[in-house]
């Protein structure tokens, strides 16, 4: 969580990774994931709708990890994926979203969401 502080503190966003629930990640999975992983048919036949379709699920890229380990991120196949280290966690594919990296901030957030538990 390189600038979560200063950047939440400057958008008003919550600051501490304890702060950080579904809700405030929801817009973001809303505007980058949902083109994708939702509708008739999602990529990968995943969606993405709420909590409980990453937490714990296991990923298709990889063996030894799921989706999202709640308190985890670094055990988080989803964090790899914005990081663009899934190869590094013995994943494959390509970065998420597929446009390109999203923006450290937007990373930071889903971060310390995955650290707050994921809930």
């Amino acid at each position: 969580m390189r600038w979560l502080p200063l950047v939440a503190l400057l958008a008003g966003c919550p600051t501490a990774a304890g702060d950080v629930v579904w809700e405030d990640v929801e817009p973001l999975v809303r505007a980058e994931c949902a083109g994708c992983h939702g509708g008739a048919e999602p990529e990968g036949g995943f969606v993405i709708d709420g909590p409980a379709s990453l937490v714990d699920v296991a990923s298709t890229q990889t063996e030894d990890m799921p989706l999202v380990t709640a308190g985890e991120p670094l055990q988080s196949y989803l964090w790899h994926k914005l990081e663009n280290t899934q190869r590094v966690a013995g994943g494959s594919g390509s970065v998420m979203p597929t446009s390109g990296l999203l923006p450290s901030e937007d990373v930071d957030l889903v971060e310390a969401w995955i650290a707050a538990g994921a809930l």
